[in-house]
């Protein structure tokens, strides 16, 4: 057997909940405005920089790989590659910049020089090879 006093100790819980709960959010309420992003640092502002114009050149070129086809397929696989190998290179090369003029050095440093110098020395990308038909196939 369920107490009388149930349903109304339930009525005065739910009531006290909306008074002194924080703001409850209805249907017609404006939307808050986006919390502002924390501001970036010189560094990152100038990394963010650099991606922005990486993305806007790989657009371009994955366009135009789009509507491309054989030789000018492989030619702008390779000009995708060596743009985002560029890129790493460039945002690397912001890191050692700004890492020297806040005075560090050693190993921070040594392993950015090191992470172009893999870079650098990496072998360029080469045309993808394609598969090709075998002479007298098909018929």
């Amino acid at each position: 057997m369920r107490p009388a006093h149930l349903p109304a100790a339930v009525l005065a819980a739910v009531l006290l909940l909306l008074v002194f709960s924080p703001k409850i959010v209805m249907a017609d309420d404006p939307p808050a405005p986006p919390a502002a992003a924390p501001a970036l640092s010189p560094m990152m502002q100038e990394i963010r920089g650099l991606l922005d114009e990486a993305r806007a050149r790989l657009a371009e070129l994955e366009a135009v790989y789009s509507a491309a086809s054989g030789a000018e397929r492989d030619a702008l696989e390779k000009q995708i590659a060596t743009l985002k190998i560029e890129t790493e290179i460039a945002v690397l090369e912001t890191q050692i910049r700004y890492a020297r003029a806040a005075g560090r050095s050693g190993d921070d440093v040594r392993r950015l020089e090191e992470s172009v110098a893999a870079l650098r020395g990496a072998p360029r990308p080469k045309a993808s090879p394609r598969p090709r038909a075998e002479p007298g196939a098909g018929r």
